[in-house]
């Protein structure tokens, strides 16, 4: 049941205002607490829905044979970010006195990633890789 929800509520609502959501997220007045319980709230749904569909989205683009090594390396660049980010921000708001530079800093950091995603989805396949199924009638 939750991978249906997510995936039906990530295709039809969520991927459409994530980039929206982030920008608003980052341009939005200092916080305050409504604000604050928002960006829990955005977060919250954006990696619930980031760890329910990562799996399913790496055996549509990657196939089925070697998953478990697609999916550990996805999950250990997250844990590389998530163990890397946060001393790199404190270190931002440290030394420049503002928390605004360290959100500017990480929406250019998922932009960038953003684009390196829509690379990758659009290079062509290279010379040892399989080619792509096809229904063509194979002789007897």
């Amino acid at each position: 049941m939750g991978r249906l929800f997510w995936k039906f509520f990530l295709a039809f609502w969520l991927a459409p205002a994530l980039p929206a959501l982030g920008a608003w997220l980052v341009l939005r007045p200092p916080i305050e607490r409504r604000a604050a319980s928002d960006t829990a709230v955005v977060l919250g749904v954006s990696y619930g829905g980031y760890v329910a569909l990562s799996p399913a989205v790496a055996a549509q683009l990657f196939g089925m044979q070697g998953l478990g090594g697609t999916v550990g390396m996805l999950y250990t660049g997250s844990g590389v970010g998530a163990l890397a980010g946060p001393p790199a921000a404190g270190w931002l708001i440290d030394t420049t006195g503002s928390y605004r530079v360290a959100e500017i800093a990480a929406l250019v950091i998922a932009f960038g990633s953003f684009l390196l995603l829509l690379a990758a989805l659009r290079r062509p396949a290279s010379v040892g890789e399989p080619a792509p199924a096809t229904a063509t009638a194979q002789p007897s």
